[in-house]
């Protein structure tokens, strides 16, 4: 634990910010309600998506505030059976956030079949988890024995529950969207040390949180399996005394094998 505080010390000196613990909850969707009939087909994609950063507890010492910051992010997917499929995702941010998703479109015709016209239902289910470090005190040049700092550490675990409708405008454009929620707690580590990195107290806390938003996107998806999409989103997240209310628009190219 000594060694842990020690680097994120250092790494406070060299960025020169400090911040109280905080949660990211991702907010982009991105999700098409069309799914492949043919188990084994597999999409990857990139692009950048929205991720609310909430501050779980504040300090007099840090001017903290609730933003909307975006991230890059991959995404592979696979078709389980017809109708099914199996997504996993990450995101490079200064959290560490990933996520498993399940999606079962259950209404209209699927991608490999799908024309003009088409109105298609899925609903998704997903567990999302992020973690992050910080610390926020006396981290200065100057810092002296009688200074101190704490140095934090959280573990967000998140359940996302999402219904997606969408309609078919061509064989090649697709719009979709709908509502989703998300819920879960975080997990906060607190280690108080004095200027001479001695800890001199430790504890642990818990917040509980939720999201509730909604999206609208618009997919172009050229004969040779490349997709582009483009989506905004609307979302209002909740952790303890902090909110953040907030819309962004997100993007990905993606290529279905």
């Amino acid at each position: 634990m000594k060694n842990i505080s020690v680097a994120v010390i250092i790494l406070s000196f060299l960025s020169g910010c400090e911040s109280t613990p905080q949660t990211v909850m991702p907010t982009y969707r991105l999700n098409s309600p069309e799914v492949s009939s043919v188990p084994l087909a597999v999409n990857i994609s990139s692009g950048v998506g929205s991720i609310s950063e909430v501050n779980l507890t504040e300090s007099d010492k840090v001017s903290s505030e609730n933003v909307n910051d975006s991230a890059l992010f991959f995404r592979a997917s696979i078709v389980a059976v017809e109708g099914l499929k199996i997504i996993a995702s990450g995101a490079a941010n200064h959290d560490e956030v990933a996520s498993v998703t399940a999606l079962y479109q259950f209404y209209g015709l699927n991608a490999d079949k799908t024309v003009a016209g088409n109105v298609s239902q899925a609903l998704s289910l997903a567990y999302v988890s992020s973690s992050g470090r910080g610390s926020y005190g006396s981290l200065t040049p100057q810092v002296t024995a009688e200074d101190k700092s704490v140095n934090w550490e959280q573990d967000t675990d998140i359940i996302d529950v999402a219904w997606i409708l969408g309609y078919r405008i061509s064989p090649e454009l697709l719009t979709y969207g709908g509502p989703f929620y998300q819920w879960g707690k975080a997990k906060v580590r607190n280690a108080l040390e004095s200027g001479s990195n001695k800890l001199e107290s430790y504890s642990k806390e818990e917040h509980n949180g939720n999201l509730l938003g909604a999206n609208l996107a618009l997919e172009y998806r050229f004969n040779f399996g490349l997709g582009l999409t483009g989506e905004v989103v609307f979302s209002k997240a909740k952790w303890s005394d902090s909110t953040i209310t907030e819309s962004s628009f997100n993007f990905k190219i993606d290529y279905q094998f």
